[in-house]
């Protein structure tokens, strides 16, 4: 995006509109919230897509890395540009809601504000590479294989903890921190092992299953256990069934 003088044109107004809009959610769900779909995270303070089966948040971390990377630069983003808002005209201050989209709800009443800020461009230019970046996670999954935290040992005695990935038919990976090989099927077996209490949707279930195990089902193939009482829901997320991972672990054995 380039405009030739400091003040956006009025075809990239539009594009720097929608993006707030997109990311506020006034025509549809915000667009932090897609993530959700993506990013199966289970954060301590707010889970993104339910709990454990037991009710506890405190489990093993699940999620995709370029998501939860992608979503870190929408907040920056989002951020940088409303401090810039508020430095530059002293008279405003910051909503009561400073969640991702309430600042860009907060910004969408301040249009003119906004276009005549003197770094519009590049507030234009910020919040359209964080919400182009997004999209590509949400649109495109990531294609390696999440297989859990590394667990080798560091220098200084503790354990590491970097999230490991392979690409499909990768045997072996190496730590990136730590240097400690592993073998892809080991760590298989360990991450479903320590996903067998959490919660999550058919769609996240879909997204999980398949790239560890080789076997490829459908969120169909789980509203058919559903329907034939193999599975259970054990609560449901914005409508959704939620499902734990063990037993859908163990009706696809039986199946």
């Amino acid at each position: 995006m380039s405009c030739c003088e400091e003040r956006l044109c009025f075809e990239h107004a539009k594009v720097f509109k929608a993006d707030l809009e997109d990311i506020g959610g006034v025509k549809h769900t915000p667009l932090i919230e897609d993530l959700d779909v993506t990013l199966t995270k289970q954060d301590a303070v707010r889970p993104f897509f339910g709990m454990t089966a037991g009710g506890s948040d405190e489990q093993p971390i699940i999620y995709n890395q370029s998501a939860s990377e992608a979503g870190h630069e929408l907040v920056r983003a989002v951020h940088r540009v409303s401090r810039w808002m508020v430095e530059h005209y002293t008279h405003l201050m910051f909503p009561c809601d400073t969640s991702v989209t309430g600042l860009a709800k907060w910004l969408l009443l301040l249009p003119n504000l906004v276009l005549e800020h003197p770094k519009a461009t590049t507030m234009a230019m910020m919040i359209r590479g964080a919400v182009l970046s997004v999209h590509h996670v949400i649109d495109r999954p990531e294609e390696r294989a999440y297989l859990g935290p590394c667990r080798g040992e560091l220098r200084d005695e503790g354990v590491c903890k970097a999230s490991l990935y392979a690409v499909e038919g990768e045997a072996f990976v190496r730590c990136r921190v730590c240097r400690t090989w592993w073998a892809v099927e080991e760590l298989r077996e360990y991450l479903l092992a320590i996903a067998g209490d959490q919660v999550v949707t058919a769609r996240d279930a879909v997204g999980l299953i398949n790239p560890n195990t080789g076997v490829e089902i459908t969120q169909a193939t789980i509203r058919g256990w559903k329907r034939r009482n193999k599975v259970k829901p054990v609560g449901s997320y914005k409508g959704a069934d939620l499902f734990r991972v063990g037993d859908l672990l163990e009706a696809l054995r039986v199946d």
